[in-house]
């Protein structure tokens, strides 16, 4: 346990610093001149999200229940998006701690960008099959749209 101390310490302070947790409330961040356009092949509202066919890992054992899927090229155009409102989490290497630190990373990131349950979320892992069972725990935790990102 005294491992994954400061390591939780330290991806939670990447997540605020991430999602503008420092930011004051009164602030408008979302018309910064800055923030980058969304790619044309992006949707243009995460309400017409749908799973890529093409996206759906060769490996079964990546398989998710729910068969939502996305090529990386339209996650990261989504993300780049201003209008889109979506969770990105990370699968990351290691046990049973890790695993669960996934799943409190994916709730507090919820809570710091303010996104409501129903918000689009993009799971990423170097390990599709590890990504694939976070994604089906975020889902059976309350996330209806959790998309594997291959």
């Amino acid at each position: 346990m005294k491992t994954t101390t400061p390591l939780a310490a330290l991806l939670l302070s990447l997540a605020l610093a991430a999602c503008g947790g420092g930011a004051d409330p009164g602030t408008d961040t979302a018309s910064d001149s800055t923030a980058p356009t969304a790619e044309a092949a992006a949707p243009t509202a995460t309400a017409e999200l749908a799973s890529e066919p093409a996206a759906v890992p060769a490996d079964r054992a990546a398989h998710t229940l729910a068969g939502l899927y996305l090529s990386r090229k339209t996650a990261q155009a989504l993300e780049r998006d201003g209008r889109s409102k979506v969770l990105v989490v990370t699968s990351q290497p290691g046990g049973d701690e890790e695993r669960e630190l996934d799943v409190q990373l994916a709730f507090a990131m919820q809570a710091a960008q303010d996104l409501p349950n129903d918000a689009p979320v993009l799971v990423y892992g170097r390990d599709l099959e590890r990504a694939s069972e976070l994604a089906d725990r975020l889902q059976f935790l309350g996330f209806p749209r959790v998309f594997l990102v291959t």
